[in-house]
């Protein structure tokens, strides 16, 4: 419980004042893709799962706290963006946790209920979510 209530406190601070697409706090994100997934080394990486991709106030040397799969997990989410989006999700697929820990993430971004007025924009980037949903279920054993 120690370690979720620590990954918590980080995750408010990383996304302090920070909003998401439909204008809502963006720390109620990793809060929900926390609580969809089923285990608490996944619970303790979703609520991390965008602190070193979307703040800079953290680095992976932060995160002492972390087992080697949740930290190799944690460093599969962040997302570069000079990495092809669709290598990226490949790579995912090779740990557990970050493939349980995306899916949940995906599938709270497709949700388009948290958007007054989706776009045309907002509408693509399902699409490619659905790709990438596609993609990390394929060959997915529980």
């Amino acid at each position: 419980m120690f370690e979720y209530t620590r990954a918590f406190i980080i995750m408010l601070r990383a996304h302090y004042g920070q909003k998401d697409k439909g204008g809502n706090f963006y720390f109620l994100h990793p809060l929900r893709v926390s609580m969809d997934v089923k285990s608490k080394s996944s619970k303790i990486v979703a609520l991390l799962h965008d602190t070193l991709e979307d703040s800079n106030k953290y680095t992976i040397d932060d995160f002492t706290f972390l087992d080697d799969e949740q930290s190799a997990a944690l460093l599969l989410l962040s997302h570069k963006e000079s990495d092809d989006y669709f290598e990226y999700i490949d790579k995912i697929k090779s740990n557990k946790i970050a493939r349980e820990v995306k899916m949940s993430d995906l599938k709270d971004n497709m949700n388009l209920k948290r958007i007054a007025n989706p776009t045309a924009k907002d509408f693509r980037r399902i699409e490619k979510y659905k790709m990438a949903m596609k993609k990390l279920k394929s060959d997915y054993r529980h």
